[in-house]
């Protein structure tokens, strides 16, 4: 299910340790408990509260666990922002991800 998403968010799917798999990929959704209820149930994970996204304008869930290395964060948006405008453009779907290279950045 994820290297699927990876491939949408148009990343390699890599299986190395430290190979370019991303730390965390965000699914963009317009109902959060939704999102959290059926990612929750396919993945065997729960979703906890996260600071939101200023970047995005996103309110934001977390997995309590990561996924085969990787967090999904669900992304509901908070304001008109960036993630209001994908979502308008495309639907729910992969819209995010995370590397090391954005923990360094902050």
């Amino acid at each position: 299910m994820l290297d699927d998403a990876l491939r949408a968010l148009g990343r390699k799917p890599s299986t190395t340790p430290g190979g370019d798999r991303p730390l965390a990929i965000g699914w963009a959704t317009v109902e959060l408990d939704r999102a959290a209820r059926e990612f929750g149930e396919a993945l065997s994970v729960t979703f906890l509260d996260a600071p939101a996204s200023v970047h995005l304008g996103a309110s934001c869930r977390r997995s309590s666990i990561d996924v085969e290395g990787i967090h999904v964060l669900l992304l509901e948006p908070n304001t008109e922002g960036r993630l209001a405008g994908t979502l308008a453009r495309r639907g729910e779907g992969w819209v995010a991800s995370w590397d090391g290279a954005d923990e360094a950045r902050s």
